[in-house]
């Protein structure tokens, strides 16, 4: 089994370090792990990132994890917000080739963090129609303007039940457009089965439409402590197995790879 995004203590909102989500994961016999905390931005914004001036210690944490356990592929990686006045910072830290690879997502609408529970009174006064228009606006510029691997949990601003408006369908394909066309790989995050919503991201439709567009897939759970390294997973490979997808991808120093599906089943 393969699960991509896992964060640590230093992100300040989540709990367990780098060893015991490592040991939770060679508990749960995953086949590769990685690491993929909230990267540092040039000045903080709200306590959610990982301090610049820890990111060498973090390494260190993941390097140790990786010695003590070699059952394990561990990988390390970072999940990258798109702001856009960061911009210029954001593409400098996320072209690091010591990185396995990087997640791109989107947390904030022109500086709301819609991802939040304290923030989610301003879901009142906004237009969930223009919400998501923003949403994967955003998305598309960083698409086509930061160096990444992973689009993370697509179709995010459904966190707390607001679901995306029909009648944006047209958002949809064309956000899923730009990803194929820049051989990006689509992450199926299960953190939302442990939400308000009870449902995976992106939604089945999304995943189908992906599925038919050949981009390709990877895995995680989202896990902000240890008992959530595994959470969902084999779920999601299931359902993946019913779109006709035959293959995970991971990597390796921002290369991709690719293990079978089949042989994921057979993992014990």
């Amino acid at each position: 089994m393969i699960n991509l995004h896992v964060h640590t203590w230093r992100c300040r909102h989540a709990i367990g370090t780098a060893m015991e989500m490592a040991e939770e994961a060679a508990r749960a016999r995953l086949r590769v792990l990685g690491f993929a905390e909230h990267a540092p931005l040039p000045e903080e914004i709200d306590g959610w990132h990982l301090p610049l001036i820890e990111f060498p210690a973090y390494v260190a944490e993941v390097e140790e994890a990786r010695s003590r356990h070699p059952e394990l592929e561990i990988l390390l990686g970072l999940e990258m917000d798109f702001i856009p006045e960061y911009e210029e910072f954001i593409t400098e830290f996320a072209s690091q080739t010591s990185l396995d690879y990087v997640i791109g997502s989107v947390h904030y609408i022109d500086g709301w963090n819609f991802d939040y529970e304290g923030a989610l009174a301003e879901w009142e006064k906004r237009d969930r129609a223009e919400v998501y228009h923003r949403y994967f606006h955003l998305i598309r510029e960083m698409v086509e303007r930061i160096p990444f691997e992973i689009v993370g949990h697509l179709d995010l601003p459904k966190k707390f039940g607001h679901r995306l408006p029909p009648e944006l369908w047209d958002e949809v394909e064309a956000t899923l457009e730009a990803i194929r066309n820049k051989g990006l790989v689509l992450e199926l995050n299960t953190a939302g089965l442990r939400r308000e919503i009870a449902e995976a991201y992106p939604e089945g439709r999304i995943l189908r439409r992906a599925a038919e567009l050949r981009i390709p897939v990877t895995l995680g759970t989202d896990a902000h402590e240890p008992e959530h390294v595994a959470a969902g997973l084999d779920q999601a490979l299931a359902y993946l197995g019913t779109l006709g997808y035959e293959e995970i991808i991971y990597f390796r120093r921002r290369r991709q790879l690719a293990l079978p599906l089949a042989e994921l089943r057979k993992s014990p």
